[in-house]
């Protein structure tokens, strides 16, 4: 299933990236999630009960539309995702100004949809690790 999200031809459509994340636990109705030695947040589910909440693991669906770049983390920003990645690729998308970033996450695909020019702008290459930003309502 992650092979066939991939593909390029998928960008046309909304390409997206599946992960998979272990819960540690909600606070103030955000579920905590790992990816290897990183974390994550999220909306938690309206059911859950943040006190006794039991480790369970999720699958995330991430547009790439939906992943930001940058070189340094970012302190004065409103998005608390912030996860470390290693540029694995790029493919051409849908639209001539787009370009798809393969990324590594934690030994998992991820993808981001960026304009070339952002791309030129940042010097991106393969092997550089760089900082995804993923806004916590954005996740599902």
């Amino acid at each position: 299933m992650q092979q066939q999200l991939l593909q390029p031809q998928l960008a046309a459509i909304g390409a997206m990236s599946l992960l998979h994340a272990k819960s540690h636990g909600s606070t103030n109705h955000l579920l905590k999630l790992s990816l290897g030695q990183q974390q994550l947040q999220l909306p938690a589910p309206l059911h859950s009960d943040s006190v006794n909440y039991s480790p369970t693991c999720y699958r995330l669906r991430i547009q790439a539309r939906d992943v930001a770049l940058s070189l340094t983390p970012l302190n004065d920003s409103s998005v608390s995702n912030q996860l470390q990645v290693s540029i694995s690729g790029f493919n051409n998308a849908p639209h001539p100004a787009e370009t798809l970033v393969q990324l590594t996450l934690a030994g998992q695909p991820l993808q981001a949809l960026l304009t070339k020019q952002s791309v030129e702008r940042l010097g991106l290459k393969v092997g550089q690790q760089v900082y995804a930003q993923i806004k916590a309502v954005a996740l599902d």
